[in-house]
């Protein structure tokens, strides 16, 4: 599924607001920086364990982000012209392949930090 939304996505002609790329980005970094303060890490430690540099960490997570909203964008205009919807039983089914067991608590995260499965809502 990954690869073909992100087939799909290379289809759009036009690209995601640059607003809502860079607030997605920010929610990026800034869930990165949570996750690493709950694990004793600063973002200057983690860097350096990753041999990265600040700017690169920025350009990957916008890129991220770049892609992610065009995957989403795609995955609508599939479902708006297929007239789709996505059932609660489908986003429990996508939450279990992402958190097995683990559902709740996926789901209370997800809506917690703001990110949400693509197409969760019907």
């Amino acid at each position: 599924m990954s690869r073909a939304t992100a087939e799909i996505a290379k289809r759009l002609e036009e690209d995601v607001a640059a607003d809502l790329v860079d607030a997605l980005r920010q929610s990026m970094l800034d869930e990165l920086r949570d996750t690493l303060a709950a694990q004793h890490t600063t973002l200057d430690d983690f860097l350096a364990a990753q041999q990265m540099t600040r700017d690169a960490l920025e350009v990957g997570a916008q890129n991220q982000a770049r892609e992610t909203l065009r995957q989403s964008v795609a995955l609508d205009a599939v479902f708006r012209h297929e007239k789709l919807a996505v059932t609660d039983d489908d986003r429990r089914a996508a939450l279990a392949a992402i958190a097995p067991g683990h559902e709740d608590e996926a789901e209370a995260q997800q809506r917690e930090t703001g990110y949400t499965l693509p197409l969760i809502h019907t």
